[in-house]
């Protein structure tokens, strides 16, 4: 079996509730992980798998509530034991490198205070091992080319290791809230979902087609962008909206400047009613950015939120285009926001959109329409997809 420490760090914060994040932490690592057996220790984990792959270390590093994650080998608390390990996890180590004059470092923490030797006994005994069987090699405490690491845990085990990876860190998926979050094929959308992601919530995704004005392409562009995202929750479900009569009705029958401000309420009205099959979900998402584009001033913003009847997460509220661009990159889904292909956000756009709108001129412009006709219709008509971890593409 091949073992893991898994450290967290904001559910090590929580004091009366904290067991309902490790326990849901654990489900969604072996939901993730099938074949894994988790054990609970002192605010942290140990992880079995019978086998590792590159991919698995990919995995760890995309559940949230993982702050870092180590490859271990566990040992005694006998000393002779101890000296052995670590001796074989260094050399390991060791044969990887190729290069003359390396630098090593021992770094031990001693969770059981109870433990004969110190922290600093148990750095230079081992130190000195190491040194006696490697006199080529030297000691650096600050930027070593090697640091072995040891745990003493209280569970009366010692881990030992060489590197930390970083995890996702922040809270367990399924933490907090259940939310439909607006995807659209562009840059902003994903960023907002992952981010509420890391905070907790399962997050199910909604798009708006606007086929056939727009290509097939754009779908697949979409389902794309989710199995992305799908590597970050045990189970993704994306749901398909055909928006088109609804823009085309907006175009044909109401003002132009106000066309943006309409498409956004009538998502909102169709997520309202869509959302009555979904009775868990709490919250929407939204990837808007303040003043980014004309539809996102404060009062277009006003107008919009009204149409929902749920709380609006939007998490890149005071993000620049910039770091959402950054933040797009992380997470790999920037190259495929980026390919040029139309979506519904940029169909039957005026020429001098609104970007003061007032609530009373939108419910003005919506007597025109036949709304519950259309809204039905889309509701109606909208197609499902679901994703496990298994569909998702760890790019």
């Amino acid at each position: 079996m091949i073992s893991f420490i898994i450290r967290t760090h904001e559910i090590s914060l929580k004091q009366k509730n904290r067991s309902l994040f490790e326990t849901q932490l654990i489900k969604n690592i072996k939901r993730h992980l099938p074949d894994a057996t988790v054990t609970k220790l002192h605010r942290r984990f140990l992880l079995f798998l019978p086998s590792v792959t590159k991919q698995t270390y990919t995995i760890l590093g995309s559940i949230a509530g993982i702050a870092n994650f180590s490859e271990v080998t566990i040992t005694s608390y006998e000393w002779e034991d101890i000296e052995k390990t670590a001796l074989a996890t260094f050399e390991q180590e060791l044969a990887k490198h190729t290069q003359d004059n390396l630098t090593f470092c021992v770094k031990s923490h001693r969770g059981n205070k109870q433990y004969p030797l110190n922290s600093n006994e148990m750095n230079q005994k081992l130190g000195s091992l190491i040194i006696d069987r490697y006199p080529s090699l030297s000691v650096n405490l600050r930027n070593p080319d090697i640091l072995l690491e040891l745990d003493v845990l209280v569970e009366q085990k010692v881990i030992v290791f060489i590197h930390k990876q970083t995890g996702l860190g922040g809270l367990p998926v399924g933490t907090a809230t259940h939310s439909l979050s607006f995807l659209s094929s562009g840059i902003d959308s994903p960023v907002a979902s992952w981010l509420m992601l890391t905070r907790g919530c399962r997050v199910s995704y909604l798009n708006f087609d606007s086929f056939p004005f727009i290509g097939e392409k754009t779908k697949h562009k979409v389902i794309h962008l989710t199995k992305i995202l799908a590597k970050y929750q045990p189970q993704t479900d994306l749901y398909i909206a055909p928006f088109a009569n609804i823009q085309k009705a907006i175009r044909k029958q109401c003002k132009e400047s106000m066309r943006t401000i309409l498409y956004r309420r009538f998502m909102y009205f169709v997520a309202n009613e869509f959302a009555k099959t979904l009775p868990d979900v709490s919250t929407y998402i939204s990837g808007e950015a303040l003043g980014q584009v004309a539809s996102q001033t404060i009062e277009n913003l006003q107008c919009t939120n009204a149409a929902s009847e749920k709380l609006v997460l939007r998490p890149l509220i005071g993000f620049a285009k910039d770091k959402i661009i950054e933040h797009a990159k992380l997470i790999n889904t920037y190259e495929t926001s980026i390919e040029p292909l139309p979506d519904s956000c940029t169909l039957f756009q005026p020429q001098h959109p609104e970007t003061k709108a007032r609530i009373h001129n939108a419910l003005y412009e919506e007597e025109k329409l036949d709304s519950l006709a259309l809204i039905e219709e889309c509701v109606a008509n909208i197609e499902k997809h679901y994703f496990t971890t298994k569909d998702a593409l760890y790019i």
